[in-house]
C-alpha cells in the first residue's frame, strides 16, 4: 500500500525487516469516513500492531491513546524504551 511505501519501516520500533501491517489512527468503527484517508493510517510491525491492541481496547482506541504508546514504547519516533 502507498501507506506501507511511504513510512518504509515499523513507525513505533523501525522495525525494516518484518512485514507491516497498516494502523488506522482514529479506528475506522468510530469514523468510517476515514478508512481510506492515508492520513489517518501508519505503518507498524505485527509485533508493535497487537501490543497496541491488546493494550487498549476497542473502546479505548484513538489518536491520544496511540500517541502515549508510542510516547512509552516507541524507539523510533519518540526515543522510548
Amino acid at each position: 500500500s502507498s501507506v506501507k511505501s511511504r513510512d518504509g519501516c515499523c513507525q513505533c520500533c523501525g522495525e525494516m525487516d518484518k512485514p507491516l501491517e497498516i494502523h488506522h489512527i482514529l479506528p475506522v468503527a468510530k469514523y468510517p469516513n476515514l478508512a481510506s484517508d492515508d492520513g489517518n493510517m501508519i505503518a507498524l510491525c505485527q509485533a508493535c500492531h497487537r501490543k497496541y491492541h491488546d493494550k487498549y481496547d476497542d473502546e479505548y482506541v484513538n489518536a491520544v491513546t496511540f500517541a502515549k504508546y508510542l510516547k512509552d514504547y516507541g524507539t523510533r519516533i519518540y526515543g522510548g524504551r
